[in-house]
């Protein structure tokens, strides 16, 4: 495997591929930076080596192992994947805004901490299309370097107020009839790059050797196809674990219970709260199950 480690240039090239399959020429073109199609292909090959693009053949398909930079490169779920990490000046421009929301944001009366990690709270929900205040927490928080105590900090004085007022989000309601977060844009009309509808940008790392690697709780929640309700639940034990730090499995089925009491849709049945509540929750990052009992939250946030 190649060098790992990416430059602003190489960030700068994976923006530009986002819901794209492009050409080293046709992405020299669209590049502010000064540089021709040669050096374009030599770091897309790099980035290849690393899984974070895929030359395609003529049909679209995965190419041959041992191309040579002349196809049409398209992203990997890993690519996807580093778009959602703003650790640098290049990742602002990764990060596809609207520009109604960027001009939002340039004016909000926050500071620039809460503004970084919104932008990346946004792009997560569009990302994913919904998800609960649990889910965007441990999806957007341990990402991002924030000068904020913990994640309920950063969404009770930050996230909460300026993601609720960008264009394009609906806020949830709480524990009430919908507490989903909804992104409602439209690509096309915030003038972000199109998303390639044969892609699932939702799916955003997976091992290359073994099975899928979850990158956060939506992503797990996501994959495994739950109902509305078994999500709810779901999110609200993988909370009261995170604020704890230790459970037991009793007090965890019981805030999944207390989550989908009031609703109104159809509640999980007493299967899915004594089995498979479990066997999501063990998948998602820093859960810990130490034994039939006993839970552990190993996140630091």
């Amino acid at each position: 495997m190649g060098n790992t480690k990416l430059t602003d240039f190489d960030r700068s090239v994976l923006a530009r591929l986002r819901g794209k399959q492009l050409t080293a020429a046709e992405l020299a073109d669209r590049l502010t930076a000064d540089v021709d199609a040669d050096a374009v292909s030599e770091r897309l090959l790099r980035m290849a080596d690393n899984d974070l693009v895929r030359e395609l053949g003529d049909d679209g398909t995965h190419g041959d192992a041992d191309s040579d930079g002349t196809g049409r490169f398209a992203l990997t779920e890993s690519g996807r994947r580093v778009l959602q990490s703003p650790n640098t000046a290049a990742a602002d421009e990764a990060i596809d805004l609207p520009p109604n929301v960027r001009q939002m944001l340039s004016n909000a009366n926050v500071g620039v901490d809460c503004v970084e990690t919104v932008r990346h709270a946004f792009t997560f929900l569009r990302e994913w299309g919904k998800a609960t205040v649990p889910e965007l927490k441990a999806g957007v928080f341990p990402e991002t370097s924030t000068g904020y105590r913990d994640a309920d900090e950063w969404w009770d004085d930050c996230a909460h107020k300026v993601l609720a007022a960008l264009p394009r989000v609906e806020p949830g309601d709480g524990r009430k009839s919908d507490p989903f977060w909804r992104y409602v844009g439209d690509s096309t009309a915030d003038g972000t790059v199109d998303d390639d509808a044969d892609t699932d940008g939702r799916a955003v790392l997976r091992g290359r050797g073994g099975g899928p690697q979850y990158a956060n709780l939506t992503h797990v929640l996501v994959s495994q196809n739950v109902t509305t309700e078994q999500r709810l639940a779901a999110a609200a034990a993988f909370d009261i674990l995170r604020r704890r730090g230790e459970a037991t499995t009793d007090e965890l089925r019981a805030a999944a219970s207390e989550a989908v009491a009031e609703t109104g849709g159809e509640r999980p049945d007493d299967r899915w709260f004594r089995g498979e509540l479990s066997e999501l929750l063990a998948d998602v990052p820093s859960v810990e199950r130490r034994d039939a009992n006993r839970w552990r939250f190993s996140g630091e946030w």
